[in-house]
């Protein structure tokens, strides 16, 4: 594991190597992107308090939709988003 602290600004890249061959290169500025982007997304669906659209959210955080719609599927799979009805999410309460 990685010993030293990240910035930012910092981008270091892990290259997963088989056989000599790279095949999946990430940076670890990436890798924490979204889950900051997870905890932005979350605190502005509870900030709301009321069941939200990703477009709403997305529109309020100056996001694109797509990428907010990605951000509420993964904090719905980990149980953290309900969706009381067809395309509107809110925060867990539990």
């Amino acid at each position: 594991m990685l010993q030293k602290s990240i910035s930012d600004r910092t981008i270091i890249l892990f290259v997963v190597a088989k056989a000599g061959k790279k095949f999946q290169v990430r940076s670890v500025k990436e890798m924490l992107s979204m889950e900051d982007k997870e905890k932005t997304v979350l605190d502005e669906m509870k900030k709301l308090a009321k069941p939200v659209r990703p477009g709403d959210v997305a529109k309020s955080l100056d996001m694109e939709s797509k990428e907010v719609s990605k951000i509420i599927d993964s904090l719905k799979k980990k149980g953290l988003v309900d969706s009381p009805k067809r395309c509107y999410y809110a925060p867990s309460k539990s």
